[in-house]
């Protein structure tokens, strides 16, 4: 069924009145009291509202209408847009912010409504709120970061996530020619009564699933050593054309390991071409 405002496109495509000559000032004004989707369906009625609606200056002013200010940061920090549908740009949000979601509320247990919904969990995880600790055992860096966090049990764990990068809304053309950085994230702690093992590892894969480029992270902490949480991060830049799919993997070996806060973001930084 329509919305109001959709019948109202569609009786104004159908109008006698030759919407085409209409004042472009006046024309924008009306426009940017659409939805955002609503306005991508507009560039079908003609070329001049194509024209008037698919510029970076007329979606900043409709990001400003609408209280919002993702373009504007993006253009503030002074480098090239990657891209050039603004209107992909402001609905979809795919550069410098987490591409993730905190939680998942159709999980059908308590690990999976507090992870995105693409993780996939081995046996040995378990979700603590809050996070346990060993007392007295806190470094001078500690900080009581989160209010839950991932924990393992026993052994080795692990979790799985796969993330297609058509979602962000970018073309295949700035993943094979502009190669923006691809960060993934995460906070890890160790337990002090527990030697600690992470592995983080991030692959990227073309369509038929093959690896393409990656990079990865280990980290070992000694039983006794003092409690803190640290930021874990890995990055894939300067990739091969044909990048589809992010995979990340995260090991953890020991009583207790904690993670928190998984993190995947699509940096608006253009790299060079894949180092030989």
């Amino acid at each position: 069924m329509l919305t109001s405002s959709e019948n109202q496109i569609t009786s104004a495509a159908s109008s006698p009145f030759d919407w085409s000559t209409a004042n472009p000032e006046i024309l924008k004004q009306i426009l940017l009291r659409l939805s955002k989707n609503e306005i991508v369906k507009c560039r079908q009625i003609c070329k001049s509202w194509k024209a008037t609606t698919y510029g970076r200056s007329f979606w900043i002013e409709k990001e400003e209408y609408d209280r919002e200010s993702y373009l504007k940061e993006l253009a503030e920090i002074g480098k090239p847009f990657l891209g050039n549908d603004f209107a992909i740009l402001s609905i979809r949000r795919p550069f410098n912010r987490n591409l993730l979601a905190t939680g998942n509320p159709e999980g059908k247990n308590n690990i999976a409504r507090n992870a995105d919904r693409r993780w996939e969990f081995s046996r040995n995880w378990i979700f603590q709120s809050p996070p346990l600790f060993l007392d007295g055992w806190f470094s001078e860096e500690f900080e009581d970061l989160f209010d839950g966090c991932y924990e393992t049990t026993y052994g080795w764990s692990d979790k799985v996530l796969s993330f297609d990068l058509r979602e962000t809304g970018l073309t295949a053309d700035v993943f094979d020619n502009q190669r923006p950085r691809i960060f993934f994230s995460e906070y890890f702690a160790n337990r002090s009564d527990s030697e600690c093992v992470f592995v983080m590892i991030i692959s990227l894969l073309n369509e038929k699933n093959e690896h393409i480029a990656g990079d990865q992270k280990r980290v070992e902490i000694p039983e006794y050593q003092l409690q803190k949480w640290q930021k874990f991060e890995v990055c894939v830049e300067s990739y091969p054309p044909g990048a589809c799919y992010v995979n990340v993997k995260i090991m953890a070996k020991g009583y207790g390991c904690k993670v928190a806060r998984s993190h995947l973001e699509v940096r608006m930084e253009e790299t060079p071409e894949e180092f030989v």
